[in-house]
């Protein structure tokens, strides 16, 4: 994948202290893609984490809100990051 181009504008301010025109140059990098997902990504990471999250030892109550969250349409993560929410969770589960 190629390396984002930086984008760079100058400004034309006056400059506070001395009042003379000064320039600021402002960079920034356009955002990039990290990694692509297809759906099948997706339901996998989600049926991968809800097997392990059935061997932590949740209260009904813990397991099935952590359950609804993980089945929302709008949760999405992918296989790379299941090991991370499983470490959040057991993380909750130490400080509660």
């Amino acid at each position: 994948m190629e390396t984002p181009k930086i984008i760079k504008s100058i400004i034309p301010v006056e400059c506070p202290d001395c009042k003379k025109n000064i320039y600021i140059s402002h960079h920034f990098s356009p955002p990039t893609i990290a990694w692509v997902l297809k759906k099948e990504d997706i339901d996998s990471a989600k049926k991968n984490i809800l097997e392990k999250i059935n061997h932590l030892k949740l209260d009904e109550k813990t397991l099935g809100e952590w359950t609804k969250w993980i089945n929302m349409d709008e949760t999405l993560f992918g296989p790379d990051e299941v090991d991370v929410i499983i470490n959040e969770i057991k993380n909750y589960i130490k400080n509660s």
